[in-house]
């Protein structure tokens, strides 16, 4: 029987709201705020046995040991044009040299 509440408080009670300067994540019971600029990027995890592997997208912020599963909630065009923003982390990162090309150019 609490297994049945606790997931119904799941559904019920899980937001992620993005605001200006921060988002709030709300699971179940405890709410957690984090400013933006604490938020290093999206990633792409994998898990379960390699017969059944599942893949999902995942946001990473400073000072959290978990990242942030975005899979629970409702991915609606604003929050997909919202994570699109984000830099991916699975990507390669453009050499110094580059960077400083880039610099000089502009």
């Amino acid at each position: 029987m609490f297994c049945g509440v606790f997931m119904v408080a799941t559904v019920l009670r899980s937001r992620l709201v993005i605001e200006r300067s921060q988002i709030r994540l709300r699971v179940v019971f405890r709410e957690e705020v984090f400013p933006l600029n604490d938020i290093e990027g999206v990633r792409t995890v994998s898990t379960g046995p390699s017969s059944r592997r599942v893949s999902r997208r995942v946001i990473c912020t400073r000072g959290r040991s978990e990242p942030i599963e975005i899979i629970q909630f409702d991915p609606d065009d604003f929050l997909q044009t919202w994570l699109q923003q984000l830099p991916d982390l699975d990507q390669p990162a453009q050499s110094s040299s580059s960077e400083n090309l880039l610099r000089k150019t502009d």
